[in-house]
């Protein structure tokens, strides 16, 4: 089976990680899930619910990624291949890397296979959420990166522009209601067989906007 690479990317607090659990719900057995390492996870009181892999600096996995092109592209395939398990069931592999918003034009150029799903929010919103939901107590992933309040409001910043940039150059779609979930997957993603109907009736955070980038495989 031809693995499908989504690189998933938002800025911190944007709640990048809701419609992929949207997509579990809606296509179980789609997603490989090989890669989720439920022993590193958030403290259970936050309001993160970080369960899953994530690349970059002070992670497991892709402690390179915030500077891709020196890695290239063979090194970066083989650093997301070390998580998964290669008999692994499910077609779709997420990719969650906060540092990916800072290098989507590279990763068009060189990766052009890879699909790319942005998570927008209004950066105002992601401070505020990501303290809300534990902040600099947040144990994983690991913000050390960011260093400072002060720091961490201006990456949300830069990273929400860099992103909003992306997504006019390419002529992409900003989704900004998504309380019918089925229908945005059948639009972006339509060879998606959704094998749980009624995923519908449970609607998105509305203040969040995902934005799907689709490579050569898509």
């Amino acid at each position: 089976m031809k693995k499908q690479y989504i690189f998933l990317t938002g800025a911190p607090g944007s709640r990048w990680g809701r419609l992929e659990r949207m997509l579990y719900k809606a296509a179980p057995g789609i997603v490989d899930m090989s890669s989720n390492l439920n022993y590193l996870q958030d403290m259970p009181g936050h309001g993160t619910q970080h369960v899953y892999t994530f690349w970059g600096p002070y992670h497991q996995h892709g402690d390179g990624f915030d500077q891709l092109s020196l890695l290239g592209p063979e090194r970066i395939m083989a650093e997301i291949e070390q998580a998964y398990n290669p008999d692994a069931p499910g077609r779709l592999r997420f990719i969650r890397c906060h540092w990916f918003a800072y290098q989507l034009d590279w990763i068009v150029e060189n990766l052009p296979e890879v699909d790319i799903m942005m998570v927008m929010r209004e950066p105002e919103m992601c401070y505020r959420w990501w303290h809300e939901s534990g902040g600099w107590d947040i144990n994983y992933p690991n913000y050390s990166w960011f260093g400072s309040d002060e720091v961490l409001k201006r990456e949300i910043m830069t990273q929400t522009k860099l992103m909003q940039k992306f997504i006019t150059e390419r002529g992409l779609k900003i989704d900004y209601n998504l309380s019918q979930p089925e229908e945005w997957l059948q639009a972006n993603m339509p060879e998606v067989e959704l094998l749980n109907r009624g995923i519908s009736t449970q609607p998105l955070d509305d203040t969040l906007w995902p934005v799907l980038y689709r490579g050569t495989s898509g």
